[in-house]
């Protein structure tokens, strides 16, 4: 079984995509998938790229890090929220400052990874412009694989924070595709 890491790619305490990885680990642990990380965006706080800082005081430990944690799984489950129709300036940061140091390393950012890519949202596009367009990125950073599964209208499919039955079965669907 491949490890697999599920990473919220918002940096609010209070994001709904939480809820999204929650759905996804409970399916997971219920095919009897491990071993399981969970990892948020709030744990890589980065300075704005900058060829200058790069220059100058090499690449931050954050972004290091980050491209450690992607090479210790073969899978990975990214639930990014969509700000103005794109990826989070936090998020596309820390790709960015994690591209430019995996320049220097072995293997791309997202060398031969599987990746399911997640957005919600309580609005009907649920994040689909943010998941085109990690679509497009991630193979060119080495993605193997990439699914995206996009679910608008979250406080409809997600009553009391718990995926309701459609969301879940469109969850395990697309988990299904992910990892086969």
């Amino acid at each position: 079984m491949a490890s697999i890491l599920l990473f919220n790619a918002s940096n609010s305490s209070q994001s709904i995509h939480d809820k999204v990885l929650d759905a996804v680990q409970q399916l997971l642990q219920a095919q009897g998938q491990q071993p399981i990380e969970r990892q948020s965006m709030r744990d890589y706080e980065l300075p704005l790229l900058s060829l200058d800082r790069e220059r100058e005081q090499g690449y931050p430990e954050p972004a290091q890090a980050f491209y450690a944690l992607l090479a210790a799984h073969e899978a990975l489950a990214i639930a990014c929220p969509e700000h103005n129709g794109s990826v989070p300036a936090a998020f596309k940061n820390l790709l960015d400052w994690t591209s430019r140091y995996a320049r220097h390393q072995p293997n791309k950012m997202f060398e031969g990874r599987q990746v399911l890519l997640l957005s919600t949202s309580g609005g009907a596009n649920g994040g689909a412009s943010n998941l085109a367009h990690l679509a497009k990125l991630l193979p060119w950073q080495g993605a193997a694989k990439v699914v995206t599964c996009s679910l608008g209208g979250f406080y409809e499919r997600f009553p009391d924070g718990q995926p309701n039955e459609a969301t879940r079965e469109e969850l395990q669907q697309a988990v299904q595709q992910w990892l086969a």
